[in-house]
């Protein structure tokens, strides 16, 4: 057996035997660090950068709420974490953010149908202890998420604060860091099989035919 023949059945041995690897990927984030929003808004159609950071501004309406632009359709389908920095600077119907009752991340169509399925994916997020003005660090699984609709419609996140009734409040936020992260196969693997099927194209093309 020559050198190229056994190349070739190495390569090949390690990629059928060998366990894909997989890796987490960036797919989509905002920092902020731009000095824009980054096309994200907030209730009432509010927003701003402030200190390379998303301001999220309130007044009057039931719920302080975050927007972030429209993901388009495909780009969320290997999602596998959410994770973001949040702060609550104000609400004026709480004496402090662990008073409010609702506390949700959302991933919704940009287009509502009136279909439960509107909302592919929803976090309950948990504002425990946490002051105003205080930073919480949140990492979330899409294994925590409740939802099962399509990732591979155009989609966009979207949080939202809330007391029990709602009530119109003035209210601000700070959010950061968002990063959206999935998983890809370790491309390696490919790699290793490319090269094997080449190293046994090339043995054949070069083995010297047989006397008679």
């Amino acid at each position: 057996m020559n050198v190229l023949r056994m190349l070739a059945i190495s390569t090949l041995y390690v990629f059928l035997l060998a366990p894909d690897e997989a890796v987490a990927d960036v797919i989509v984030s905002w920092d902020w660090n731009d000095g824009t929003t980054q096309g994200w808004t907030s209730s009432m159609g509010g927003g701003s950068n402030e200190g390379n950071a998303f301001k999220a501004t309130n007044n009057g309406n039931g719920s302080l709420q975050l927007f972030g632009p429209v993901v388009p359709a495909d780009t969320l389908v290997g999602l596998s974490t959410v994770t973001f920095d949040m702060s609550i600077l104000a609400y004026s119907t709480v004496l402090a953010p662990s008073q409010l009752t609702f506390a949700v991340l959302s991933l919704s169509r940009p287009i509502p149908t009136g279909s439960p399925d509107d909302v592919a994916r929803r976090w309950d997020l948990n504002l425990s202890n946490l002051a105003f003005g205080e930073t919480r660090s949140f990492n979330l699984s899409i294994d925590s998420a409740a939802g099962t609709s399509s990732l591979a419609n155009p989609l966009f996140f979207n949080l939202l604060f809330a007391d029990a009734t709602f009530e119109r409040n003035v209210s601000s936020a700070r959010l950061d860091n968002f990063v959206v992260s999935g998983t890809v196969p370790e491309p390696p693997s490919v790699i290793l099989l490319g090269l094997g099927l080449l190293a046994i194209g090339f043995g054949i093309s070069v083995r010297a035919p047989r006397g008679i």
